[in-house]
């Protein structure tokens, strides 16, 4: 293997790990947001029953 090989397989390397942070990150942010909008769904769907 020659160095510039070596060096571009650890920016790929790179270049994935970041990429995997950056998608479990989006995942975290979106599923963050499903709950606030199914909480505030349940919270709409009570109101008349609670009489607010």
């Amino acid at each position: 293997m020659h160095e510039n090989d070596r060096s571009l397989s650890v920016n790929i390397d790179v270049l994935l790990a970041q990429l995997r942070t950056l998608i479990a990150d989006a995942r975290k942010e979106a599923k963050r947001t499903v709950d606030v909008v199914q909480v505030r769904t349940c919270w709409e769907i009570g109101r008349p029953y609670r009489g607010v």
